[in-house]
């Protein structure tokens, strides 16, 4: 039975998703006339392809079924491109190993809710060893709606599957001992084939938000896409009953009635907050901590801790009226054991020495990243420059010589000033070593460290060409610099949109960022907003 739930989502493998790649077509007969002829015009939607991220997919689950169940089986790991999560959901399709493990895991989750008497009896009004057509048709219907984000118009196959099933069960029972009867396991079937369909994996979005000459039933597409798109960034979930009701009333295709949504679903702190902390996420590329929390490496422990403290200071952020200000600078910590002996403070410490712990660029979370053994004021710069910047800077050339002038040497700051003086190597490392290497005051593991003689080598820390001295220091230099507040702005809307900023969406963000910044609300909410309602 589970090789043929895998069959289903591979049916989205099969066709590749290619009819929406692109530009798909959604080509519906208006009623407008042309020159008076009378004659019926259509007018193409533009639409594309987006996949959810493994957490939207927990929340999609979770939100149709109950809150209580987990994964127990592993998910593949989301893709990246242009370093973001989020564009690489655009027109994403499945290998057919991150199909297997979905599938997987969609078996897995239907055998704990079918299993347990308490999730299943909130969905149907019938014990599952008891279950019949009527009974799963009446619950299936909720279900699917939040699965597959409003419409329902498959029930008969899944209800025929579930007939199936339970027909060649009830005529060849399984050899293995179980107490569930075959109808509850063509429920289980039936709920599995569901969470992995290609429907829940996949929604439409739309390229533009102003579309003339659309028809009514149109207006409900574009609406549905909105709709998802608008929840999946700001909530992480899908659209709730009210947000649905929007998009098949044909509201949402009024640029007014989407401003107002967008403000109504910013203001929803509980869904916001969720929302943006996996913007957070995605932003910082903190699925790479993640990894290494999840190694038996060395850095195991301390990185699981990290994640802690990350995660409670975004959570600060979210709450504070100067965000990213917060964000850069704060000083409040929230430590175990292992994390506060890195820190060289006592475990019950709430806050920590502003000389030395400023924000989020002195906390463990982005200073282990280099790995257990050497720091690396390249790495650490580069990462500052992508990520706060928004700076991009590529890998070198093939067949580059980056060898002439670059000792043997183990020294790394003799390395570091030989690469800022090879003419091959400058154009590049300028640009990230100077801007980390006044942070080798902490370790690998983001421990404090005797800080370098670094003007031995006539190497000196600097950040838009001012000097700084130490991890707090910058962190204030850019908790106040305009690029940093720009750079989380495109980020914000490249993860929102799915897709790099267009030259007309680069002007939005600075008007955004400009209003954001003359207003006196500067909590996030306040900068998506204008964001958004800028964009549609």
């Amino acid at each position: 039975m589970k090789i043929m739930v895998f069959t289903l989502l591979l049916g989205c493998l099969s066709i590749g998703c290619s009819k929406w790649e692109g530009k798909k077509k959604n080509l519906v007969a208006g009623t407008a006339t042309q020159g008076g002829t009378g004659a019926a015009a259509e007018v193409e939607l533009p639409l594309a392809l987006r996949r959810i991220t493994k957490s939207q997919f927990l929340n999609t689950v979770r939100l149709a079924l109950s809150p209580e169940l987990v994964s127990r089986t592993a998910l593949p790991e989301d893709p990246t491109k242009d370093e973001l999560i989020a564009i690489a959901t655009r027109n994403s399709v499945f290998s057919l190993r991150d199909a297997e493990l979905y599938n997987n895991a969609g078996w897995d989750i239907a055998g704990q809710f079918t299993e347990s008497a308490d999730m299943f009896s909130r969905r149907f009004d019938c014990a599952c060893n008891d279950m019949n057509r009527a009974c799963l048709a009446k619950g299936l219907d909720p279900i699917a709606k939040v699965l597959f984000r409003g419409r329902f118009d498959d029930a008969d196959f899944y209800l025929k599957l579930f007939e199936d099933v339970t027909s060649n069960l009830t005529k060849e029972p399984s050899t293995t001992p179980t107490t569930t009867t075959p109808s509850c396991q063509g429920a289980r079937t039936v709920l599995a084939a569901m969470i992995g369909s290609p429907r829940t994996f996949y929604y439409d979005y739309p390229l533009a938000f102003e579309v003339q000459g659309i028809n009514d039933e149109q207006k409900k597409t574009l609406g549905l896409g909105v709709a998802n798109q608008l929840s999946y960034f700001l909530w992480n979930s899908p659209p709730d009953a009210k947000l649905l009701s929007l998009a098949e009333s044909g509201a949402l295709a009024d640029p007014k009635t989407r401003s107002e949504v967008i403000r109504s679903m910013v203001n929803d702190a509980s869904r916001f907050n969720a929302g943006m902390k996996a913007l957070f996420d995605d932003w910082l590329a903190m699925h790479a901590v993640e990894k290494i929390a999840d190694t038996a490496n060395a850095q195991a422990d301390i990185a699981k801790a990290a994640l802690v403290e990350y995660r409670a200071l975004v959570d600060t952020s979210l709450k504070s009226t100067d965000f990213l200000n917060t964000f850069l600078t704060s000083t409040a910590t929230v430590l175990d054991a292992n994390l506060a002996t890195v820190y060289g403070v006592a475990a019950s410490a709430t806050t920590l020495p502003a000389t030395d712990r400023a924000g989020f660029l002195t906390r463990s979370a982005f200073l282990l990243r280099s790995g257990p053994g050497a720091t690396s004021p390249t790495k650490r710069g580069h990462y500052i420059r992508g990520h706060f910047l928004c700076e991009d800077i590529p890998p070198p050339p093939p067949g580059l010589d980056l060898t002439t002038g670059v000792p043997q040497t183990e020294d790394k700051y003799e390395i570091i000033k030989a690469r800022l003086n090879n003419n091959n190597c400058k154009s590049c490392h300028v640009l990230m070593d100077p801007l980390a290497i006044g942070l080798e005051g902490y370790g690998p593991n983001g421990q404090g460290v005797p800080f370098p003689n670094i003007a031995s080598y006539q190497l000196s820390a600097s950040v838009f060409e001012q000097p700084y001295s130490g991890g707090a220091e910058l962190s204030q230099i850019l908790a106040k610099n305009d690029k940093v507040l720009t750079c989380f702005a495109k980020n914000a809307l490249r993860i929102g949109l799915g897709k790099m900023e267009s030259v007309s969406e680069k002007k939005v963000i600075e008007e955004a960022v400009e209003s954001f910044q003359n207003g006196e609300n500067k909590a996030l909410s306040e900068l998506i907003f204008q964001l958004l309602s800028g964009i549609m």
